[in-house]
């Protein structure tokens, strides 16, 4: 299956990827962002590096846990829908034909995470793989399934998930309410968008347009506002004690700090060359400046000011971003 038919397929039901933004425990994607993609105001995701390294070791992974567990692996390469509630949707990674152990057909789930994820599988399958695979299991009525992960240099790491029938039945009745009140009606659903979708959705502001506020956002507004203030008060005082620092380490690659107390390690170290664009040589060159043009492009800055409103004169402070 081609990747643009994957794409579209994905947008006429509800995916086992879908189920964790939906049920509120994927760290990367939320249910707003879930549902404008369904309703196609989103443009093709851009793929990036953990995307690939999941289709390329995909394969590989699948036929180690083969090897390790004796398991007779079938790719299934169509999508599934639920017998009954159609708008569940599912692409399974490999169906388990058998495997010693188990009674009857399973399926298997593959991950191909990052190094630093590798504390999230030690004990069980990480809350996002969870709701994927029992969102599979539904559609496909199977009774288990195996979730595996190959991290870095590290070993094979699978749990098994059984079918958790109390877990899908409350799963079904939100994902059902999302595509049947949301998605098909086009409205969205309460909470938030991530960064990634609100820039897609409104790259451009329009120019002289306002908007009022609703009390909601008193709390969020007084939030970002204190936690920008304070980031950049600390940004300051970082500069500024690192600059303390290296003035005493001067030409030192390290530095030791011991009171009998506390001991700090500083490092302030040249690091191997390596070749880098001369940009102020190129821009003199008029030949490499006509050749290869830049383009006009732009970002929407967003800015935070606040004035205190009583008997006092107002006073407008401002944080940047």
């Amino acid at each position: 299956m081609t990747r643009s038919k994957l794409l579209k397929d994905r947008q006429t039901g509800v995916g086992g990827s879908d189920s964790a933004a939906i049920l509120g425990v994927d760290q990367y994607r939320t249910i707003l962002d879930v549902y404008y993609e369904k309703r196609g105001e989103l443009g093709p995701k851009e793929d990036n590096k953990d995307m690939k390294r999941g289709r390329i070791l995909e394969p590989v992974i699948a036929d180690l846990f083969a090897e390790e567990t004796g398991a007779k692996l079938v790719r299934e390469r169509m999508l599934k829908r639920h017998p009954v509630a159609d708008w569940m949707i599912a692409h399974i990674d490999r169906r388990i034909a058998s495997m010693p152990g188990e009674e009857g057909q399973g399926l298997l789930e593959v991950k191909a995470p990052r190094a630093n994820q590798f504390d999230k599988w030690k004990e069980a399958a990480p809350d996002a793989v969870y709701c994927q695979v029992q969102h599979y299991l539904a559609v496909m009525g199977l009774p288990y399934a195996y979730a595996c992960a190959w991290i870095g240099a590290t070993d094979l790491v699978y749990h098994r998930i059984p079918r958790d029938e109390g877990f899908i039945e409350a799963m079904m009745l939100l994902e059902s309410d999302f595509w049947i009140n949301h998605v098909l009606t086009g409205i969205p659903p309460e909470g938030r968008a991530s960064a990634g979708t609100l820039t897609q959705l409104y790259p451009n502001s329009k120019y002289g347009k306002e908007v009022a506020l609703p009390d909601s956002l008193a709390n969020w507004l007084e939030v970002y506002y204190n936690s920008r203030k304070t980031r950049l008060a600390m940004e300051k005082a970082e500069e500024e004690a690192e600059l303390h620092i290296k003035t005493e380490m001067q030409d030192a690659e390290q530095g030791l700090f011991n009171n009998g107390e506390v001991l700090f390690g500083v490092k302030w170290q040249t690091g191997a060359p390596y070749k880098a664009w001369d940009f102020e040589a190129l821009g003199k060159d008029d030949d490499i400046v006509q050749r290869y043009k830049t383009k006009l492009t732009s970002r929407r800055t967003f800015t935070v000011k606040k004035k205190v409103i009583g008997l006092i004169a107002p006073k407008e402070e401002e944080n940047d971003d």
